[in-house]
């Protein structure tokens, strides 16, 4: 038995030593009387905990964890919160540091107050190898951020996704942060604006993948923002949904150079054929690399389909146009172009009529094997 997910603990008290991956939850009245330990569970690689009380973070810390290397504590769904208080949260941060191997900690919808985080993030020497770290939904406040920064945690990835009180002060204690060399991070729902996310596109980060949908990037400034993180040269995918692009926003966005970018993902904004913001010649020109591109509720029409046939595409696998307002003759446009790599092709909402046959879309899109609509 490698991975178990089991709440009654009598079942899981009867299962072997070879177990690696335990998810145990915590809403079962007798759970708390045997959490997870050490001893019971020695090779123990990956243990998620559904809303632990007090107790079983306390039991955390009651022995050396030799060989664990993920923890994840709460719950993805939103709608069951719990709070972590003062003793909590020092009970972790003294499970933390028993786990010598630890490298990922994981904590979903667990609100964390200014003094639960300093519990948390203020014990010298804790979690000390860990490289990658996700706190959603926490209500982590600019405070905390500074908390988070000063830990010495050399962090590789970080996702604080839904974390609304953060904004540009919290996003600015993590720039300061001296140790992160961060590859990946989440920080959609954020409170971020342009200036922000200017600020984003100078960190001294190798960033990889950047994830900042659902905040504010509908302002003026948002363009050159925008555009200014291609400097991020090794940038590889980048979301940008429910932001509230405007037309020069997405404009900037589509006509920078990106060199290694293999995603894009963009929503609900605004685009423009004619007038000031149009989309000119350089747009989707600089993107060598890109092997899926998703746009979804966004006004392509005949004309953005036209467009996106007219450019080179000899890596893209997947293309989702989902309730871009293409209609027949914007899937017509489509079929003039060259889509050699093409796998994937999600047309849906977009009123097409008479449904479009896999076998006709093959014609232009010759790899084609999966066909949404």
């Amino acid at each position: 038995m490698k991975a178990l997910r089991l709440a009654h603990p009598q079942l899981r008290d009867s299962v072997g030593e070879a177990t690696t991956e335990l998810e145990a939850t915590f809403d079962v009245a007798a759970e708390a009387a045997r959490p997870p330990t050490a001893r019971r569970w020695p090779r123990l690689e990956e243990l998620t905990m559904r809303r632990p009380d007090s107790a079983a973070l306390e039991a955390l810390g009651a022995e050396t964890w030799g060989r664990l290397r993920a923890l994840g504590i709460g719950n993805w769904r939103s709608d069951i919160k719990c709070a972590l208080d003062e003793p909590s949260t020092r009970a972790l941060s003294a499970a933390l540091q028993r786990m010598p191997a630890l490298r990922a900690l994981e904590m979903w919808n667990v609100a964390l107050s200014d003094a639960s985080a300093a519990e948390l993030f203020g014990a010298e020497g804790a979690a000390a190898g860990l490289r990658k770290l996700a706190i959603v939904s926490a209500k982590l406040t600019p405070a905390a951020a500074r908390l988070l920064a000063a830990t010495g945690w050399q962090l590789e990835e970080l996702d604080l996704s839904s974390n609304h009180n953060l904004g540009a002060a919290g996003l600015a204690a993590l720039l300061a942060a001296p140790t992160f060399a961060l590859r990946r991070l989440k920080l959609g729902g954020c409170d971020l604006e342009a200036a922000a996310v200017l600020n984003l596109a100078d960190a001294p980060w190798p960033l990889e993948k950047l994830h900042l949908a659902a905040n504010n990037l509908s302002g003026a400034a948002a363009g050159p923002a925008l555009a200014a993180l291609s400097r991020h040269r090794g940038l590889r995918s980048l979301y940008v949904g429910y932001c509230g692009l405007s037309a020069a926003g997405f404009k900037a966005l589509v006509e920078a150079a990106w060199p290694a970018l293999t995603y894009l993902g963009a929503s609900h904004g605004a685009v423009q054929f004619d007038g000031p913001h149009a989309l000119g010649d350089a747009a989707f020109a600089a993107f060598p690399a890109l092997e899926e591109l998703g746009l979804v509720a966004m006004e392509l029409g005949e004309a953005g389909a036209t467009l996106l046939a007219s450019r080179r595409w000899p890596r893209l696998k997947k293309l989702a146009l989902i309730y871009t307002q293409l209609g027949p003759t914007g899937v017509a446009a489509l079929a003039r172009g060259a889509w050699p790599a093409l796998e994937e092709l999600d047309l849906g909402g977009n009123g097409l009529g008479a449904p479009l046959a896999l076998q006709d879309a093959r014609r232009w899109a010759p790899a084609l094997a999966r066909l949404y609509q």
